[in-house]
């Protein structure tokens, strides 16, 4: 008996022996996997000008389409049917004063394009009249449609009257997501701040085509 139990006792120690040494020590760490496909690529984002909607350049209304109100002042209107075609949400965003809008005067025989409003000298740009004058213009919006006025008003007393020549006027309409007109600065609006610009600074800081 007590042969077998040292035989079995042996045979214990030789089995653990061999267990050890067939772990032996740790092997050195192997080379890196290959690097695996490059994803595919994201969605283009918005473009920078994403928020801003403008009007291509558009004519002035005939001489017979101005309304003389007073000798002093004359206005005429384009509404939305059918000179601009703005959509219904469009108009119901301005409406909802989410756009600041911007209106600019050109004379195609001149390089010079007019931020309303602009204030002419008397004698020049005679076809509107003598007087001193001033270029303004108006818009409205109601849940349906939308028009412009443009107005020239006689500062000096003198009579002015409506023509349309080789006078253009264009919109840029500014987002501003629907909250108070935001500024970049602490005491402007941003109305009052791009009023300061000229049309190809805006032009160019909202990349709209000139």
């Amino acid at each position: 008996m007590k042969t077998k139990l040292r035989w079995f006792t042996v045979l214990i120690t030789v089995i653990m022996v061999l267990a050890v040494s067939c772990e032996g020590p740790e092997g050195p760490e192997g080379p890196e996997g290959p690097i695996g496909p490059k994803g595919d690529k994201g969605d283009i984002g918005a473009t920078g000008n994403a928020n801003v909607k403008y009007t291509e350049w558009i004519a002035f209304a005939p001489a017979d389409n101005w309304i003389n109100y007073r000798p002093d002042f004359v206005y005429f209107k384009h509404y939305n049917d059918p000179v601009f075609k703005f959509s219904a949400q469009t108009v119901k965003d301005i409406f909802d004063g989410k756009y600041v809008t911007l209106c600019y005067i050109r004379n195609t025989d001149y390089r010079y394009t007019w931020n309303l409003p602009a204030f002419l000298a008397s004698y020049d740009f005679s076809e509107f009249g003598d007087a001193r004058k001033m270029v303004n213009y108006a818009t409205y919006a109601n849940g349906t449609n939308f028009y412009i006025e443009i107005n020239i008003t006689s500062t000096d007393g003198a009579n002015v009257k409506g023509a349309q020549g080789k006078w253009q006027y264009r919109l840029i309409f500014i987002g501003v997501n629907g909250g108070p007109m935001k500024s970049t600065s602490k005491t402007e609006t941003l109305q009052q701040e791009l009023e300061q610009l000229s049309y190809e600074e805006v032009c160019k800081r909202y990349n709209i085509e000139q």
